[in-house]
C-alpha cells in the first residue's frame, strides 16, 4: 500500500463542529486518494457545464474528477451562506492552522487543495503546492509559493533534458486556464447549491489568480530583490571560521 498523508479542515460554529473533511493524498505524487463511490449526482457528470478549456473526453473518464472530488464537501455547506462566520482548523501532520472568519475563506483554501490535486490536466501545474501548503494565505504569499513552485518545475523540466522557462513566460498562461476553470465551475455548482458559500470561494480562488498572474508580470521582483543579494552575489559557498 502506498504511503500517504492527511490534510484536515475542521469548520466550527462556537464549540460546535458542524464539518470536517480530511484530504489525503498519496506520497510521493500528492495526487488525492479518490473517496468517490461511483453514485455521485448529475452535476458532476463531465458534459455538464464542461469547463471551457477542458481537454477531457467523457469517453476516457467518468464524471469530472474536480467535480466528483468536490460534491460532498458543497453537501455539507449547501445551506451555509458566503458571509456566515466560522473558525477553521487546518491539521497537517505535527501543524495546527486555525482562523476565524467567513466561511468562504476556508472554503477556497480547501477548495483549492481539492482541485490541484484532483487529476484536473489544467490544474495539475499547482499539485507540487501541496508540498507547503498554506491555508489562508494572502495575496502575496499565493504569488511567491506559486512563482517559487513553478520555477523549480523548470529544473526538473531541464534534468528531463527539456527547454526550461526561466522568464516565467508560460505561467501567466498556466494561470489564465486556471482563471478559467475557475469561473466554470463557480457556473457548475450554482446549478448544485441551495446558499452560495461555495460559487463565492470559488470566486475567492480567482482573484488570487487574478492578483497571482498579474503580479509576476509587473515589478514583483523588485519586492524580494533585496533579500536574495546573497544569491545574487556569491561566488563561493562562503569558509566557516575555525
Amino acid at each position: 500500500m502506498n504511503e500517504t498523508t492527511a490534510i484536515t479542515y475542521e469548520f466550527w460554529r462556537g464549540e460546535t463542529r458542524h464539518h470536517a473533511v480530511t484530504v489525503e493524498l498519496e506520497l510521493p505524487s500528492r495526487r488525492l486518494v479518490a473517496t468517490t463511490n461511483g453514485d455521485e449526482p448529475a452535476w458532476t457528470a463531465l458534459g455538464f457545464r464542461q469547463c471551457t478549456n477542458c481537454p477531457l473526453s467523457s469517453s476516457d473518464v467518468g464524471p469530472c474528477p474536480v467535480a466528483a472530488n468536490l460534491s460532498p464537501v458543497l453537501e455539507a455547506f449547501k445551506d451555509v451562506t458566503s458571509i456566515e462566520t466560522m473558525r477553521v482548523e487546518v491539521r497537517h501532520g505535527e501543524r495546527c492552522t486555525s482562523q476565524e472568519g467567513s466561511v468562504k475563506d476556508g472554503l477556497a483554501s480547501l477548495f483549492g487543495l481539492i482541485m490541484a490535486t484532483s487529476g484536473c490536466p489544467v490544474l495539475d501545474f499547482l499539485r507540487p503546492m501541496t508540498n507547503v501548503h498554506q491555508p489562508f494565505a494572502s495575496p502575496e504569499e499565493t504569488t511567491f509559493r506559486a512563482v517559487s513552485t513553478y520555477l523549480m518545475g523548470q529544473y526538473f523540466r531541464q534534468r528531463a533534458g527539456h527547454e526550461p522557462d526561466w522568464e516565467l513566460s508560460d505561467l501567466v498562461e498556466l494561470y489564465a486556464g486556471l482563471r478559467t476553470v475557475n469561473r466554470c465551475f463557480a457556473k457548475r455548482i450554482s446549478a448544485a447549491i441551495e446558499e452560495d458559500a461555495g460559487s463565492n470561494a470559488l470566486v475567492q480562488l480567482n482573484a488570487l489568480a487574478d492578483i497571482a498572474s498579474f503580479s509576476v508580470t509587473e515589478s514583483w521582483w523588485e519586492e524580494f530583490e533585496e533579500s536574495f543579494s546573497a544569491h545574487a552575489q556569491a561566488t563561493t559557498v562562503p569558509t566557516p571560521v575555525s
